[in-house]
């Protein structure tokens, strides 16, 4: 079903509609509701963004706070979204200090970082690869499409539940920058 597109006046905005008309398509915006759809549609080429409609697939991450011990308290502020994309949990504890960052999902002790990797210049990134690596793990075990992808990082990313499909159509489409498109750390490999 295409839903927007078809006045659109020049190549960069009917780009933008053949994208969102994909995603749309391929299920982006399933748990978002219809009637706000319509209205954000013409919003989203106009803007050139696709994250404007409110959804539970889309969920801010600050690595440094990933890697300052605040991955518990992220999963907790966001349990609603992911229980809704299948990654679902009964506890967690996060051992933080000087010494190195364990975390204990359901029982299952991680490292995070070591008292090493503290010392990296890279820790807000081994922070938000472990956290990419721990949601994936439990949607694969699940036998789920879904998959956790990165968009931006540092204080400003996004984890996005989004299935492989939407990341080669969002990367395929030609009109994100490289840095502004989905990507998996955990094993890059493998959309």
């Amino acid at each position: 079903m295409t839903v927007i597109g078809s006045g659109q006046s020049n190549a960069q905005d009917q780009g933008w509609a053949a994208l969102i008309n994909k995603l749309n398509e391929l299920g982006m915006w399933d748990d978002a509701d219809p009637a706000e759809l319509k209205s954000e549609f013409d919003a989203m080429i106009a803007k050139q963004n696709f994250w404007l409609v409110d959804s539970p697939r889309f969920l801010m991450a600050d690595s440094e706070e990933f890697a300052e011990g605040g991955i518990g308290e992220w999963l907790d502020e966001n349990s609603e979204a992911l229980a809704k994309r299948g990654f679902t949990y009964e506890s967690h504890e996060d051992h933080c200090d000087e010494s190195g960052y364990g975390f204990v999902l359901d029982g299952d002790k991680q490292t995070v970082y070591t008292e090493k990797q503290l010392q990296s210049e890279n820790i807000w990134e081994i922070a938000t690869i472990f956290v990419q690596r721990m949601l994936n793990t439990q949607l694969r075990n699940k036998n789920l499409e879904t998959r956790a992808y990165l968009f931006g990082g540092g204080n400003d990313g996004f984890v996005a539940l989004i299935t492989p499909s939407i990341a080669n159509a969002i990367i395929q489409s030609g009109l994100l920058d490289q840095r502004d498109q989905p990507y998996r750390l955990d094993t890059p490999d493998e959309l």
